[in-house]
């Protein structure tokens, strides 16, 4: 949400000191209070104000990272699954050598997609937010047990989603990361 309200229609983020962003947080936290309709009590404060420290961490480390990177935004929380409106279609995969070649559907949300458009190419990031210490592990994606976030990649820039990014050229695989929390 805090991105959402600052990024150009361009997907640029402007630069903001780290005292703006902190005031964002707080209207944002504040706001998300406000509407949930909670008495502020002693108690709930004090986890609004571990919620807000996260989102000042992870809101402060997306503005530092955007200073440096070429990507743009392109779109937040978007869906990947066969049945939403608005969604990305999910990745397929059929299975060989079992009778009836049964499929599997990957798909979720991703938390952020960001485009980086070099000629007719559009290379495609996603990335999903991380409340922790979090590490890519090229033995997770190997054995199975983490495979989030190359689904999610290889989801988006499937042909079937390239109108999604462009009508015209390549849609390819940039990159797919973990933001975290964690304040660097």
């Amino acid at each position: 949400k805090l991105l959402s309200e600052v990024v150009g229609s361009d997907g640029k983020l402007p630069h903001l000191s780290s005292q703006r962003i902190l005031e964002l947080t707080d209207k944002w936290v504040n706001n998300y209070i406000d509407l949930t309709g909670c008495i502020r009590t002693p108690d709930l404060m004090y986890s609004f104000s571990k919620l807000r420290n996260l989102a000042y961490i992870m809101g402060k480390n997306t503005f530092d990272e955007f200073e440096h990177s070429a990507f743009r935004i392109h779109s937040f929380e978007k869906k990947i699954n066969n049945y939403s409106k608005d969604a990305l279609h999910p990745l397929e995969i059929r299975l060989e050598g079992i009778e009836n070649r049964p499929r599997i559907i990957l798909g979720g949300i991703a938390d952020r997609i960001d485009t980086y458009k070099d000629g007719e190419k559009t290379y495609v990031r996603v990335v999903d937010y991380k409340t922790g210490n979090v590490s890519f592990k090229e033995e997770y994606v190997a054995d199975g047990s983490d495979i989030q976030l190359p689904a999610y990649l290889f989801s988006v820039t499937s042909e079937q989603n390239k109108g999604f990014f462009t009508d015209k050229g390549d849609v390819l695989p940039g990159a797919s990361i973990y933001m975290s929390a964690v304040d660097t």
